[in-house]
């Protein structure tokens, strides 16, 4: 039987730490041999360099120093040897990891929602097994406790490193700042939730200078376009909007036409939300109502029991305490091959200005703002499933001609990530061009258009023809400069053999392709402007590497006959 984690995936329990006993060695390998019969469970044992432990099968030894916030990411479940263990304790906890801790000579001061304590007596080995087994199945349980055991950490602030966020203040309840951030508001703020992004100037933040649209506005405005532009979604796509406030985002997709779930913890909000849309004077087009929902839904402690091709988190992960219940549950909800965008402002150090702000901002509203380290957070999207095919900074707005250096605009780092990323079960990239998995570049091209195609003289033509990936690689787009992406090429060739034309980059590929995936496009093009029967032969192109016809793969190739019109 599969582990409860995902198909494939076994169900991976941290063991050890630096006062880990070698008789609770002896005391976990028959438990999980037990269990592997209904399972798949994987086990580590972290232990001090040198420290002896009877060799088995069942435990992946490594040592205690390689054990750091990134590398938790890995894990579903820890298990020590004694509460003592300050350090190991301390990491698993602000990992958000459900702990069980063995060897507990009396009662515990851990925090019983979030540790599991069992007592040094002789039904060890039986409460482990029981313990383990309800662990393993019940999802909604590890989540409770995963939760518990973030909270219990920023009780006690842990250094920076080992959170991989910016440390929050300490002894607040952050779940309940979220349900009162709107009562704290003054009534001109309030009223700004409902007409987000616009807002009345006059009554701007004193900390942004001069007259006009602020940075902040301004970046809310530019940031909406930049991602449904690069999203580029089909009509039917479904979007779920996390953490999504007041609603704006979720609204201004649904003008767009596609169908919007947006979820937030916070009631007020999504009454807000609410209000904004019952209040348009217009839907779609003359005939088109939105279709936007708002829904009232922590997303830290359970899943909608529903299917999104898109989910999207503007702003919004800062926000929340287990960062690692909200991916798994937001992967739950994703479809196989569906799209993940997110914007994130990075961690600022903490004795700077942005990071005095945040522990304000902290204080004031009792909201949590604990940006990610970029590092963490890029590792959090691969533990949970998701591929990154974008990573991009933003120019802006205009820029000056004179700007200009050979006609290409200076774009500095920004501090704001803007990642697109892909659920997919596959490790293999186009574009990675350094690994040693052998690709296997494969794709049906199947044109909607009856062969031959008709056209005149240098007029136009449309070809319409899907494409589906039936190879093992995850297919990246992207400019034709750098090796590995995916891009179409076409050529056009004469009766005789000879090729009147290629193209490359045409028709554009928006979105990445996983294996199985299957998308619509259409090609626009002229035909030749002499009268004759030619081939339209039709392939993708792997920049730098090989065409996928080398590769074994069929391309497209449809007749085009160019006539001229007749007269009359």
């Amino acid at each position: 039987m599969m582990s409860p984690t995902g198909p494939g995936k076994p169900f991976t329990i941290l063991a050890g730490g630096r006062s880990w006993r070698s008789v609770d060695s002896e005391r976990l390998i028959p438990v999980l041999r037990n269990l592997a019969s209904e399972t798949q469970i994987r086990c580590v044992l972290s232990i001090p360099e040198g420290q002896l432990q009877p060799f088995n099968e069942e435990l992946e030894l490594i040592t205690a120093g390689e054990i750091s916030s990134t590398s938790l990411n890995e894990y579903d479940l820890a298990i020590c040897s004694t509460a003592e263990d300050i350090e190991f304790v301390s990491a698993i906890l602000s990992a958000g990891l459900p702990l069980i801790v063995l060897g507990v000579q009396s009662p515990s001061k851990l925090p019983e929602d979030a540790v599991i304590a069992i007592e040094d007596d002789e039904y060890v080995e039986e409460l482990l097994t029981a313990y383990l087994s309800r662990l393993i199945t019940d999802e909604s349980l590890r989540s409770r406790m995963a939760t518990s055991a973030r909270q219990a950490a920023l009780a006690t602030p842990l250094s920076s490193e080992r959170l991989g966020r910016f440390p929050p203040v300490p002894g607040l309840d952050y779940k309940q700042g979220a349900l009162d951030y709107d009562a704290c508001l003054d009534e001109a703020n309030r009223h700004h939730l409902l007409t987000k992004p616009f807002y009345n100037l006059r009554i701007r933040n004193d900390r942004f200078e001069g007259d006009g649209l602020d940075e902040d506005s301004r970046r809310h405005f530019c940031d909406f376009a930049n991602i449904a532009f690069e999203l580029a979604l089909p009509l039917e796509t479904r979007i779920l909007d996390v953490g999504c406030g007041p609603g704006w985002l979720s609204e201004f997709f649904a003008r767009l036409g596609y169908a919007v779930t947006g979820i937030d913890i916070s009631p007020a909000l999504i009454d807000i939300a609410n209000h904004r849309l019952s209040t348009l004077p217009f839907g779609v087009d003359q005939s088109t109502p939105l279709n936007c929902r708002y829904l009232v839904h922590d997303i830290e402690t359970e899943v909608l029991h529903e299917q999104f091709d898109v989910a999207i988190c503007y702003d919004s992960l800062h926000h929340f305490e287990n960062e690692h219940a909200v991916f798994r549950n937001i992967s739950q909800m994703v479809t196989e091959n569906g799209m993940l965008f997110i914007l994130e402002g990075s961690r600022p150090d903490e004795d700077s200005e942005p990071g005095h702000e945040l522990t304000r901002v902290m204080r004031e509203f009792h909201t949590l703002e604990s940006p990610f380290d970029r590092t963490y957070l890029l590792e959090l999207l691969r533990k949970y499933g998701f591929a990154l095919v974008g990573d991009y900074v933003t120019a802006g707005g205009l820029h000056d001609r004179g700007s200009l250096v050979e006609g290409r605009i200076q774009v500095q780092e920004s501090e704001v990530n803007y990642l697109l990323c892909k659920k997919t079960p596959t490790s293999k990239r186009s574009d990675d061009t350094d690994s040693d998995k052998v690709p296997v570049f494969r794709a049906d091209i199947i044109s909607a258009e009856s062969s031959p195609v008709f056209a005149s003289p240098g007029s136009p033509f449309v070809v319409r023809f899907s494409v589906i990936n039936t190879g093992d690689t995850l297919w990246v787009p992207g400019g034709a400069t750098r090796p590995g992406v995916i891009r179409f090429g076409f050529r056009i060739v004469d009766s005789e053999g000879n090729t009147v034309e290629e193209v490359h980059g045409k028709p554009e590929f928006r979105r990445a392709m996983g294996p199985s995936e299957r998308q619509n496009f259409t090609l626009n093009h002229r035909a030749p402007k002499l009268v004759g029967s030619y081939v339209i032969k039709l392939d993708i192109l792997v920049q730098n590497i090989c065409w996928f016809e080398q590769k074994g793969s069929q391309p497209l190739e449809l007749r085009l006959e160019v006539a001229s019109v007749p007269s009359n």
